[in-house]
């Protein structure tokens, strides 16, 4: 079962990142229909390419990514590079003004 979840993992990742390239490159003119093509063209690799699953997990494996943290990391979505920045300046003020 854990298998079977790390592959679910790996396939939603990778269609992930293959959503936010095609969002990307189309920017304001992104619409369901490229959502729905992205998913059928990549959803008929999978099923069509046997041995794809297995090569998946063994990079999963290969590169110690097929435990809690490295599944977790590829399920997570972070967050843009300016609320960071944004958020870090917050906290660096926060303390001084309540020290004042």
């Amino acid at each position: 079962m854990a298998r079977e979840y790390a592959l679910l993992t790996a396939q939603f990742a990778l269609m992930k990142g293959l959503l936010i390239g095609v969002a990307g490159c189309h920017r304001e003119a992104f619409s369901a229909d490229h959502v729905v093509h992205t998913v059928q063209s990549a959803s008929r690799h999978f099923e069509h390419h046997p041995d794809f699953l297995n090569q998946a997990h063994a990079l999963l494996v290969e590169s110690q990514m097929d435990g809690a943290r490295g599944l977790a990391i590829l399920l997570r979505n972070k967050e843009a590079t300016t609320s960071r920045a944004a958020s870090a300046d917050m906290r660096a003020v926060l303390p001084q003004a309540q020290a004042s």
